[in-house]
Parts: C-alpha cells; structure tokens; sequence
C-alpha cells in the first residue's frame, strides 16, 4: 500500500508562495523516485513543502523534486518501512513449506531473504521464499539443522526485521502403530 510524503524545503512554489493543487500532468513539476517519475495521484504545493502520494514499495530510494526544470535532490531519500514478522507457521522438521504472515514484505520475491537462525549455535539457514505478497511469504525452508532457539529474520529491499522472531519446529508423532 502508498503512503503519503512531505518534501520539506524552501522558496518551492513557482507561482508567489501560495498554496496549489497539482497532478502528475502538470509540466513543471516532477518527484522522482529512482530518476524514474512518480506518477503522484495528488499533490500540494507551497512556498515551504510538497505534499505527494507514492506508491506501494519497498527498501531506501533516492528521490529527486524538480520544480520548473530546476532539479531538486539535496541527498533525499526515501525509505519504506522495515519488514515486520508478526506469525510463522510451524517449521517441519524434514524441510518442507513455511508461511510467514507480516507486512512490508513487497510483491519481488528476488528482493526477499528468509534466514532462521539459531542463538545457541549461531547457525545461520536460508528458506527460498516460493511466493511473496505484501503480508504474506511462503518459503522452502531446508531440513531441520537448527537448534531449539530458532529465530526468523525476513529481508526485503536491503530494509530488515528486528530483533529475530522466534519460531518451533513442528514436533513428529506417531498416529498408528500396528
């Protein structure tokens, strides 16, 4: 989901200052994300600050204000929020499928990094995320080599989850026996 920024600055409005409705088709002004164009649904403008919404993303961007041709990118960057962990589903000991329910977890799964770690070994696994939406990561996790004090960190866009979220194997048993 966007969300809603404000550019800070000074001496921005072109027209006297005063406050002025725009949208991504007026010719002399464009907010960049990535030297690529936002396509901003609304905006405002004034003396002082722009108001601009941007779309659904994730990770740290460089972001470039042009007003009237005069390009504007005093270091602004824009940064998403961190990934949030807020439920795993139970790892199966012989490897197999985990969902990871959260948010900020993007729609690339080539952006995306699942690592389960143990305290106590310091081991360190990696689960290939198989499918990623914005609150959802379902992934391939490896055979259970960890230990008991397993931890899941997601990685998305170069932005973390933190501190790790812990997460429990799920515990084999018998159902018959004949």
């Amino acid at each position: 989901q966007g969300s809603i920024i404000t550019i800070m600055g000074r001496y921005l409005a072109t027209s006297g200052g005063s406050m002025s409705y725009f949208t991504s088709s007026n010719p002399n002004i464009t907010i960049s994300l990535n030297n690529v164009p936002l396509a901003c649904s609304y905006a405002y403008l004034t003396s002082d600050y722009v108001v601009c919404s941007v779309p659904a993303g994730t990770g740290v961007h460089a972001l470039t204000v042009s007003l009237a041709s005069i390009q504007y990118s005093a270091s602004l960057l824009l940064a998403y929020a961190d990934p949030q962990v807020n439920f795993i589903s139970l790892l199966p000991p012989a490897g197999g499928v985990v969902s990871i329910f959260g948010t900020n977890f993007g729609y690339n799964s080539s952006l995306v990094t699942v690592r389960f770690t143990d305290s106590s070994t310091l081991l360190t696994s990696l689960c290939f995320p198989t499918f990623v939406n914005h609150t959802l990561i379902t992934c391939s996790s490896p055979r259970g080599v960890l230990g008991h004090n397993v931890g899941v960190i997601v990685t998305v866009d170069s932005l973390s989850s933190s501190p790790p979220v812990p997460a429990s194997y799920a515990v084999p048993y018998l159902s018959n026996i004949p």
